[in-house]
Parts: C-alpha cells; sequence; structure tokens
C-alpha cells in the first residue's frame, strides 16, 4: 500500500483480530508488511495493538505474528482496465525474521527465512542508496526513466561511489562481508538498467523528505560510514541532489521547497534529518 499510508490499514486488521479473539479461533496468523521501510510489520503492529483491548491485546500476542521482512521487487503500473494491474521484473528476495513467527512458513515458494533480520533488512535501505540517486541526479540531467540515468557515465560513477561507501559501513555494522553488499549491489544495478520497466524517474523521487529522515536511505547510511572512519562525500553528492527536485505533484517535494526557500536547507538537515549543527555529517554537507 505505500509506506505512508501504511499505518491507515491498522484499523482493519484490529477489527480482523477482534472478531477472530471473540471467535476464539486458535490457527496462528501471520501478519507482513512487505513495504520499502524498516521494520514496517513491527511499526504496523505498534499502531494495532492500540486499537486493541487488553484481553485482545494477550490474544494477538499469542495468535498473531507481525515478523519483518526484507522485499525486492519493482513494480509499477500500467494502463489498463483493472487499476491493480501493474509490470513486475523477474528478480524477486524475500526474506523474514524467524524469531518472530508462530507458524511454519517454510512451505511458502521463495520465501527466505533469517535469524539476522537487520543486515538484510539494512543491506536494502543501504542499497537504495543508489536507487534514489539513480533518480534524484536523472532529474537533474532531463531524465524520463530510471534506465537512461542508470546508462549515464557520471550518474553511474557517482552512484557506485555512495553505494562502496555504504557497503563498507553496512559490513563492519552486522559484521558482514563487503564482498557480499557489493555482490548485491551489482545487482540491484542492473535492475535499474532494466529498459523494460519503464520506472520513471518522478515514482523513484517522491516523498523526498521521508526519504531523507534519520533512518532511511540517506542519513543513516552515510551517519554509519562516519562511524567507522569512512567520510560519505558520494552519499553527500546525493543528498544534494534532493534538495534540487522540483515537482508540483508531489506535496512533500512542494513543502521541502518551502523550507529551503524559507529557512534554508540546514533546517531540513535539523528538522528532517535530525542531524545536530555540531554533528560530522551535518558539517560536511553544509560546507
Amino acid at each position: 500500500v505505500g509506506p505512508s499510508v501504511l499505518y491507515t490499514t491498522a484499523n482493519y486488521i484490529a477489527d480482523i483480530i477482534k472478531k477472530r479473539y471473540k471467535n476464539n479461533i486458535t490457527k496462528p496468523l501471520t501478519i507482513i508488511a512487505c513495504e520499502n521501510m524498516k521494520y514496517a510489520s513491527t511499526s504496523l503492529y505498534d499502531n494495532v495493538k492500540l486499537l486493541l483491548t487488553s484481553t485482545e491485546l494477550t490474544y494477538c500476542q499469542e495468535m498473531v505474528a507481525f515478523p519483518d521482512a526484507e522485499v525486492s521487487r519493482m513494480a509499477m503500473p500500467i494502463i489498463d482496465e483493472n487499476p491493480l494491474t501493474v509490470k513486475v521484473e523477474e528478480y524477486k528476495e524475500w526474506i523474514i525474521d524467524k524469531k518472530n513467527l508462530k507458524s511454519d512458513l517454510s512451505d511458502i515458494k521463495d520465501l527466505e527465512l533469517t535469524d539476522n533480520p537487520a543486515a538484510f533488512i539494512n543491506r536494502k535501505i543501504y542499497t537504495l542508496t543508489g536507487h534514489a540517486m539513480v533518480g534524484y541526479l536523472g532529474f537533474q540531467k532531463g531524465y524520463t526513466y530510471i534506465y537512461e540515468a542508470a546508462y549515464d557515465d557520471e550518474i553511474f560513477k557517482k552512484v557506485t561511489g555512495a553505494l562502496m561507501e555504504s557497503g563498507r559501513g553496512w559490513a563492519r555494522e552486522y559484521g558482514m562481508l563487503e564482498e557480499d553488499f557489493f555482490e548485491y549491489s551489482s545487482v540491484m544495478l542492473r535492475r535499474f538498467a532494466d529498459i523494460r520497466l519503464k520506472d520513471p524517474i518522478h515514482r523513484v523521487c517522491r516523498e523526498p523528505l521521508r526519504k531523507l529522515s534519520p533512518r532511511e536511505r540517506f542519513i543513516q547510511p552515510a551517519i554509519t560510514a562516519i562511524k567507522y572512519g569512512i567520510l560519505p562525500y558520494s552519499i553527500i553528492d546525493g543528498i544534494k541532489s534532493v534538495f534540487e527536485y522540483k515537482n508540483n505533484d508531489d506535496e512533500q517535494t512542494v513543502s521541502m521547497c518551502k523550507i529551503i526557500k524559507n529557512m534554508g536547507k540546514g533546517e531540513i538537515l535539523t528538522d528532517i534529518c535530525g542531524l545536530e549543527r555540531e554533528s560530522v555529517l551535518y558539517n560536511l554537507i553544509i560546507n
């Protein structure tokens, strides 16, 4: 449904749990939020539980699981009589936190279980740095589709530089191999360059304020890199490119442009990115 409206589904899910409790259904239920956001299932659960009584919540904790997931598969709408029709790529990945399950999901095709969900969830977030950069840098050059920007040599160089910084930080933070990240990110770059998808630049660039938030694809990888002595100059190129994005049809973009015009980019870095003015990353970006 999209990260920005995920929480509007909480009412419906809470109603289902209430009915299951009332009817004394003891078969476990698994609810997985497959979104481009970190710990989406946990965030959804945090909203659902506020709508339950104490007895319903106890039932929910015993019978309903909200395992977090890392899901990768690009899909975009196409013109069709059915508004739900989408075009999807062949690549797919679906990794579930097996520690937060109440039933066996191993028979589901192409589903992978892991006991280290943070590494995989953040691996995706850290590679989305590159995806977003292709979009914002592509916008600056007047491209219409992501694949056009992905084939631009200058953009490719900046994006691969950012992915190198993200990957080195990720490997140290989660005790993983750099090679694993770089292999994964190389697959991502090939996906971005798929001319069959015709992924619009504006689709990737929408909601820039969310993408600049502290736990998202620019700020967290940059902070992690700095933590391990890596100066994230390429990621900063990406952050700068977000500031230049324009789209009057996107509410967050309009808000971002107003904040920059009236209060400056520093206001975005403090209020949206959550950076202290004394922090290394804040000053690297401003300089």
